[in-house]
């Protein structure tokens, strides 16, 4: 579980080894190696799923708590609260851009990304997905192989459905593009030419995560033989309630706003 500490780690063995070309290996190309760098991305996009709830619940926070923006009203301390929830807010786009950078397999560009786009092309391939259903067969010894097999099948064919859908339908236009729109125009760069789009809207973001979740708990059935509940969005809400009171009854101690 996460305390909350930061922890750094230092490089213990070179970033490029000798033959390798730019530090990247040649991508092993077969059924069985496609399937582990599958794993190796999913594991990172459950781990951006989790940063992204908990981001999101400190700005829901914000954004919800009349109470918490009146204990800022009038106050040198909420130019600093403006530049908080900024922070946040650009912090949570990132991370959704991360988790839905795109790939493009024929120009062989971005398939260094660890994202749900690449994930999911690797699992288009049939003997990738053979792979996971032959692992299935050995997920619960005594239980039925047959019906493990089955269910790993019925996930995968949800999460690449799912994600078909997602893509296709107005709100993942809209906000996919919205996210590269705005992590290229303010945060990987400052441009000032282009073409300009509707804003990106923050509830979009949201209902993006609704989305995103039940597809990722499907891939970590299919794939790995483990339960992925969407639990997160209420431990993510307690932990940024609980951050939040505090910051509030700080500012209301020193407004002397508290009832005597």
């Amino acid at each position: 579980r996460n305390t909350g500490m930061i922890v750094v780690h230092a490089h213990t063995e070179p970033i490029i080894r000798p033959g390798d070309r730019k530090g990247l290996r040649a991508p092993d190309e077969t059924p069985s190696g496609r399937a582990r760098l599958a794993c190796v991305i999913l594991r990172k996009v459950e781990r951006n799923i989790h940063h992204a709830q908990m981001t999101r619940a400190m700005l829901e926070c914000v954004n919800d708590g009349e109470e918490l923006k009146i204990s800022f009203q009038e106050t040198y301390e909420a130019h600093g609260l403006n530049v908080v929830y900024r922070a946040i807010l650009d912090s949570l786009i990132i991370i959704l851009s991360r988790m839905y950078d795109p790939v493009f397999p024929k120009k062989k560009l971005g398939l260094d990304r660890a994202s749900l786009p690449h994930l999911m092309h690797l699992l288009e391939d049939p003997d990738t997905q053979n792979q996971f259903l032959a692992a299935a067969w050995h997920w619960t010894p005594g239980m039925i192989e047959e019906k493990q097999m089955r269910t790993c099948a019925e996930r995968l064919e949800s999460a690449l459905d799912d994600y078909s859908a997602l893509s296709a339908s107005g709100l993942g236009k809209s906000v996919l593009s919205g996210l590269k729109w705005y992590r290229d125009a303010n945060l990987a760069h400052s441009l000032f030419r282009g073409v300009r789009r509707k804003p990106l809207i923050y509830g979009e973001i949201g209902e993006l995560l609704e989305v995103t979740s039940p597809i990722i708990e499907n891939l970590s059935l299919a794939m790995m033989g483990k339960s992925w509940a969407d639990d997160g969005s209420d431990e993510a809400k307690q932990r940024a309630e609980a951050f939040w009171a505090v910051v509030e009854t700080g500012m209301k101690a020193k407004k002397g706003l508290f009832a005597c």
